[in-house]
């Protein structure tokens, strides 16, 4: 079984390999493009996770739990606004969204993730990753900045940008780049 906090790790490397990727192989603009779109993709589905289940977990269960979410819930909305804004033909927004993340993904596994683990017992991280494996297959692809977290879990929001990337050809997951 995967639990919650692995899950989420697992995210970190996914996306770490497309920075790298994104930083070093220059590439064609095209697969730039793709890379950036599959980034975006993780990202989002991977905020889905988080604020559906690690956040209201770190409130329930740390002492400093409350203001723990809330700062972690602002860089989410953050790298939103950092994500809606994006054009992949311009080096400094990419670069930007990939320092910012990489400071989030950072502050939690050096911190937030070993607090957890010790405060959660273990049968409920794997009850919250299975949630959250679910959560990401129906998770919007695309940033919606001004949307509630609630809003964004709804079937209609993930399968409307879903539909959107079909028609599109819009790359969402590394198996498609």
């Amino acid at each position: 079984m995967t639990d919650l906090i692995d899950v989420l790790v697992q995210d970190h490397r996914r996306v770490e390999t497309l920075f790298v990727e994104l930083e070093t192989e220059p590439g064609d603009p095209g697969h730039h493009r793709d890379v950036v779109d599959v980034v975006v993709a993780e990202l989002v589905g991977h905020a889905v996770a988080e604020e559906l289940y690690l956040y209201p977990t770190v409130r329930d269960l740390l002492p400093d739990g409350d203001p723990v979410a809330d700062r972690e819930l602002r860089q989410h909305a953050d790298l939103e606004r950092t994500m809606d804004a994006l054009d992949p033909a311009e080096p400094g927004t990419v670069a930007a969204l990939i320092a910012a993340a990489r400071d989030h993904i950072a502050e939690q596994e050096r911190d937030l993730f070993p607090r957890l683990r010790r405060s959660c017992p273990a049968d409920r991280l794997e009850s919250l990753g299975r949630r959250a494996e679910a959560a990401k297959r129906i998770a919007p692809t695309r940033p919606h900045p001004h949307a509630p977290v609630n809003r964004l879990v709804t079937p209609g929001t993930g399968l409307v940008d879903r539909v959107r990337d079909a028609i599109t050809n819009r790359p969402t997951q590394v198996d498609d780049l």
